[in-house]
């Protein structure tokens, strides 16, 4: 069933004139009422709509996963890509990329595709040798999210994970926690990379030991390493640090088949600040990386590479959202 804005309305207890304006960007609205509205239209599923009259081209917005959700934090992403490129006269067209398509082009699918696109953002699409040519060598302006590629046609945006992950381990430290794991994503990913080594930075400014056997990796999808987090409580780790929602769910529902309650025997902190992480028992700490303004301004540094404008990197100064799933050490 399709979502209006009259639902929202009704979701958050405001007017639909309040809601309209809200998803226009309209100035007469307050920030902490725009917030929810966002909020709300996100966690809802509502649909971007955009009258078809002067438009001025299509964006591919090329999304690797198998399916759209709205649990997804790629959904938060788009939402405020496609609010942006509506309010421009943009239209948006989703691409999905399978993960196991290890020979999909962008220059085919793409930048030579029969549908004419003006440019692209890509959410979490695997950076392949493949995909670094064929960016370098087209010419069609590229933003991707936590992703670099040397090309004046291509910026990055995101958020700055490294800041992220320092304010959850000063905030465990605060708490009293020594023995803090890390269970971080995919190894060969950037923003995987950069967390970790934030992490390890952020322990050792502390003042405290970053034992081998309390940093892990797995994956940011489904299919996690079922040893990783037996082998942290194992290990007597009292607090994990994980690099994204998904992982901290995963985390909170494994430490409760082996027994224990989070926060009162391990805290969890988690990354992004996408539905999930309300949804979890308990409520997850968590780093918030402000997904649907990252969104927009994904559309904003496109458009300027559109311009001719040749723009390199946006990055975004996370907070830390503190919920029910950390608490003081009892150790």
């Amino acid at each position: 069933m399709k979502v209006t804005i009259t639902d929202i309305a009704n979701a958050v207890g405001c007017a639909v004139s309040t809601v309209s304006k809200a998803l226009t960007d309209s100035t007469d609205v307050n920030a902490k009422t725009k917030e929810a509205v966002l909020k709300c239209a996100v966690e809802m599923g509502y649909e971007i709509g955009r009258k078809k009259s002067n438009s001025k081209g299509t964006l591919a917005a090329v999304i690797q996963c198998s399916a759209l959700d709205k649990i997804r934090f790629e959904y938060n992403l788009l939402f405020g890509f496609k609010l942006e490129a509506s309010r421009a006269g943009y239209d948006v067209e989703i691409v999905l990329k399978s993960p196991d398509d290890h020979d999909w082009s962008f220059a085919s699918k793409i930048e030579n595709a029969k549908k004419a696109y003006c440019g692209a953002f890509l959410l979490h699409v695997e950076k392949t040798a493949l995909l670094v040519r064929e960016i370098d060598a087209g010419s069609l302006p590229v933003v991707a999210f936590d992703e670099h590629y040397d090309t004046p046609r291509a910026a990055f945006v995101g958020c700055d994970g490294a800041y992220g992950i320092a304010l959850a381990v000063r905030h465990l430290c605060e708490y009293g926690h020594k023995r803090i794991a890390f269970f971080g994503g995919s190894p060969g990913a950037l923003v995987s990379v950069e967390r970790k080594r934030s992490f390890i930075s952020a322990m050792r400014g502390a003042g405290l030991d970053v034992l081998p056997e309390l940093v892990a990796e797995s994956n940011f999808s489904q299919n996690f390493a079922p040893s990783i987090i037996p082998e942290f409580v194992n290990t007597g780790a009292t607090a994990i640090v994980c690099a994204s929602d998904l992982l901290a769910s995963y985390a909170v529902e494994e430490l409760k088949r082996l027994g224990l309650r989070v926060p009162q025997d391990i805290s969890v902190v988690g990354f992004d600040n996408v539905p999930l992480s309300e949804e979890v028992n308990p409520p997850l700490t968590t780093v918030d990386q402000n997904l649907v303004e990252i969104g927009k301004s994904a559309f904003y540094l496109l458009e300027k590479l559109i311009d001719g404008v040749s723009v390199s990197k946006l990055q975004f100064r996370p907070k830390l959202v503190v919920r029910d799933s950390t608490a003081l050490c009892k150790e």
